[in-house]
């Protein structure tokens, strides 16, 4: 504890001050923690009890986290261009917040080291305050920007510099920082003067597994480690599956009501799965989305979904996105659109897209429409008016990405295996079957007849969203991870 204490003097964490000059604040209380490491030392740290804490509502305490998209697409472009990766991670980063000097906060001094009549005024941040993660974001972001870093306009937690020469990305996720660039290894220096950091490597980063081969010019991207984790908990509910969903989950119309055991279960077990589908594992996301829309009362078709997409990962848990590096200049933003008519709840049909850059996943989704589609052909069109709305936002954070290195972004090319959707999209025409679309849907056409888009009509046999709106067989599914590079990684 002395030992913390010291700790937290050397760095002005604060300064004492007589309780009686204290007048209408609240004066917090902590608490210490303590553990046994890895290496069998003892640690404490001194806690704030922030529940204590009352902010008006227009304070912030959000935590900065880079976007799961920007990841991926730095992690495509380091292997394109062959990019050094280095990873960070900044010791006790809380403690280095500085807390304006316009907030107040006060806190009792700690257990054991108090003296009487005297309470603490806080200058930088502790664990355990509510506002701790937001001023240690605005610390490091003013360091990057010292640095000559500026901050993405579309990714607060994304920041480049303009050097065409060398050009620099740092991505932030609370305290794990992430540095792209021809020159990332003199960076992470730069950072280590700056603040103390800890030995990091870049083959488990964000509860990622990460295995590179440069020569070969691919990034491997799995969660290994994580599904393992979850095999181990949940592997005696897995059924004997290949496929993540069989078939759709029937609603429960029984009178049925589950226990709140089965509920909280069901709900821990949606919760972890969600995570594997979102960061990468595109061929869960249709599974998991539609068992959680059973959340609040799982019936026994939800429990059938559940053990089937815990089979289907026993089988394969270490499938994972493989990032292969091309040596050309060219850019390719590939967004595909499908929809399935009326499948989902009250007669609404189910969307599905997936980004692919230069041939990796960056980005993919599957949900049920807002308002019910009346023909397989307006179904489609919002599915691909939804898609756009995320393809263009994609294009502009890559050209920004890109500028430094002169690299212009081709138009998205959206792929779309409805030609009436795509006649609509291209001409605008009203007509019987499309007059009743909403007005904001021609947005679309606006954007295909500005050049902002392109729409190509796919196969349905080589739509790859289609895996994302409907249950596949295997066969399907097999089509699906190939098409785009999902597949099994040797474990090290």
């Amino acid at each position: 504890m002395e030992k913390e204490i010291n700790a937290l003097n050397n760095k002005q964490t604060w300064t004492e001050v007589p309780k009686k000059e204290v007048k209408d604040q609240k004066i917090l209380s902590g608490k210490w923690v303590y553990r046994i490491k890895e290496d069998g030392t003892y640690k404490s740290r001194w806690v704030i009890r922030g529940f204590e804490q009352q902010l008006n509502p227009w304070d912030e305490t959000r935590a900065a986290v880079v976007q799961g998209t920007t990841t991926r697409i730095l992690l495509a472009l380091a292997a394109k261009y062959d990019w050094d990766i280095e990873v960070v991670d900044v010791d006790n980063a809380f403690l280095n917040g500085i807390i304006p000097e316009n907030r107040e906060i006060y806190l009792h001094m700690p257990t054991g080291f108090s003296k009487p009549g005297m309470v603490c005024k806080l200058q930088k941040a502790l664990y355990g305050l509510k506002e701790a993660a937001l001023a240690w974001y605005i610390t490091l972001r003013d360091a990057l920007e010292e640095l000559g870093l500026k901050a993405s306009q579309h990714d607060e937690c994304l920041f480049m510099n303009a050097n065409p020469k060398e050009p620099l990305y740092v991505t932030v996720h609370v305290d794990d920082i992430k540095v792209c660039g021809p020159n990332a290894k003199a960076f992470k220096q730069q950072i280590q003067q700056k603040f103390p950091v800890k030995q990091h490597n870049l083959e488990h980063y964000l509860g990622l597994d990460i295995k590179r081969d440069r020569a070969q010019r691919t990034i491997h991207v799995s969660q290994a480690s994580y599904t393992a984790s979850i095999i181990k908990d949940f592997g005696h509910l897995a059924a004997d599956s290949n496929v993540p969903l069989s078939r759709r989950i029937q609603d429960d119309n029984s009178k049925r009501e589950p226990t709140p055991t089965e509920v909280h279960l069901y709900q821990q077990i949606v919760g972890k799965l969600m995570h594997l589908a979102c960061k990468t594992r595109p061929d869960l996301f249709l599974a998991v989305v539609s068992a959680s829309r059973h959340n609040l009362k799982p019936s026994p078709d939800a429990w059938r979904a559940i053990h089937e997409i815990l089979g289907y990962i026993s089988r394969t848990p270490t499938h994972g996105i493989t990032i292969q590096g091309k040596d050309d200049d060219e850019i390719q933003l590939r967004q595909y659109s499908d929809a399935s008519f009326a499948t989902g709840t009250n007669g609404r049909s189910i969307s599905g897209r997936i980004t692919l850059l230069n041939g990796t996943p960056i980005t993919w989704q599957s949900k049920q429409q807002t308002m019910v589609a009346t023909s397989t052909c307006h179904s489609e069109y919002i599915a691909a008016y939804e898609a756009t709305l995320q393809a263009l936002p994609i294009q502009d954070q890559l050209q920004e990405i890109l500028t430094p290195l002169s690299v212009s972004v081709p138009s998205p090319l959206l792929c779309v295996d409805n030609t009436a959707a795509i006649t609509s999209a291209n001409k605008g025409i009203l007509t019987r079957q499309n007059r009743h679309f909403l007005t904001k849907y021609y947005w679309l056409h606006e954007q295909v007849d500005e050049g902002n888009i392109t729409v190509k009509y796919v196969n349905t046999k080589e739509q790859l969203a289609d895996s994302l709106t409907k249950p596949a067989i295997r066969s399907v599914l097999d089509t699906f991870c190939k098409d785009i590079q999902l597949r099994a990684i040797a474990r090290s």
